[in-house]
This record gives structure tokens, C-alpha cells and sequence, in this order.
């Protein structure tokens, strides 16, 4: 997209999916309930990755390890489970050790993740996060954009910029999140250790 008009459109277009697919949630929310499964059926609902609708000039699944890209819904409803937002740094790694916690399962040892319900998450200082830059997951010969993720900053650095990738910035990327959520401002300054 090239003007505004066009991004607005993506944007509504965008918008109306993720109704969509609110709307296909609460239909298989209300049918476990109609059905009398509700008091022993678990529903888990988590996204892979998040969308480009122009935060960095970008559109698409570029898969640049911003927030637009790394924050995801992660949804669980079990029987007895109090609704609550988890105030820690979750993971896609959470999600096994937390179905298995809600069916009274042990996690296997060796798991990397931990239950969302676990005070470990809420205690988690950091999270690392990794992406191939563009579309596929062909991992031979792709340069791994990887960073460090806290509750309040995010650095994260490339093992060198992909040839197909027009869209990222050079060099590292240090953001302080607290101040500037949408990542415009890059702290990071090679000078400086």
C-alpha cells in the first residue's frame, strides 16, 4: 500500500479477520457449553505471530521481531479457572506446560516453558526471541534475527541482514518499551557498551 487510503483499508480489512475470528471462538465456547462439556474440556486459543500493518513502513509477514510481530493472544479456559490476566513474559514455549497443568498432567522434564498459572512466570525477567526474516520457514542459509526481550526494554541484533530483507533497519535495535511502545526511537549506539 502506498497512501493512506490504502492503509486504512488494509487496517479495516485486518480488523474485520480478527472478528471473524472472535466470532468462531465464541461459537465453539457456546457449543462446549451447550453441550454439557464445559465442566471437563479445556479451550485453548494463541496465535503464531502477529501482523505488519505499517508500524515500520512494513505490510505483511516479514516476521521482523517487533512487538506487533511477538505479541500474541494466548487464551485458556479450564473448569474452575478464575478469569485473570498473567502480568509476566509469556511464550509459546508456556503453552504445553500450561494445558498440561490444567488437565492435572505433569510437564515433562524437560519442557523450556512453564505454566502461565506457575508465580514463575510473573517472575520471569526476560525472553528471548528469534525469527527468520520473510514468509516461510526454510531455515537452511537464512540469517537468524534474534533478541532479548524484559518487561520494560527490548535489544535484539541479526547474524547479518538477510538479502531478500528491504525492510529493517541496520546494526541493533535497543528499544526502552516503557517510553516508546511502538519502537521508533533506537537507543542502541555501537559506542557505547
Amino acid at each position: 500500500p502506498g497512501n493512506r487510503a490504502e492503509w486504512d483499508q488494509l487496517s479495516a480489512l485486518y480488523d474485520a479477520s480478527v472478528r471473524g475470528v472472535d466470532e468462531q471462538v465464541e461459537r465453539i465456547v457456546t457449543a462446549v457449553d451447550q453441550l454439557g462439556m464445559g465442566d471437563n474440556t479445556i479451550i485453548a486459543f494463541c496465535g503464531d505471530h502477529g501482523e505488519e500493518l505499517g508500524e515500520h513502513g512494513n505490510h505483511s509477514h516479514y516476521f521482523l521481531p517487533y512487538e506487533h510481530n511477538i505479541r500474541i493472544p494466548l487464551i485458556f479456559r479450564a473448569p474452575g479457572m478464575e478469569k485473570t490476566a498473567v502480568d509476566g513474559l509469556t511464550s509459546l514455549l508456556d503453552v504445553a506446560p500450561t494445558l498440561a497443568g490444567l488437565a492435572d498432567i505433569p510437564s515433562a522434564a524437560d519442557w523450556e516453558g512453564a505454566s502461565v498459572t506457575d508465580g514463575a512466570v510473573a517472575q520471569r525477567d526476560h525472553l528471548i526471541v528469534e525469527c527468520f526474516y520473510g514468509g516461510n520457514c526454510l531455515f537452511e542459509n537464512r540469517p537468524i534475527y534474534a533478541g532479548v526481550r524484559t518487561k520494560t526494554h527490548k535489544y535484539f541484533w541479526k547474524e547479518y541482514r538477510d538479502p531478500k530483507d528491504w525492510q529493517s533497519r541496520e546494526g541493533d535495535e535497543l528499544y526502552d518499551l516503557t517510553i516508546d511502545p511502538d519502537e521508533q526511537n533506537n537507543l542502541y549506539r555501537p559506542d557505547h557498551p
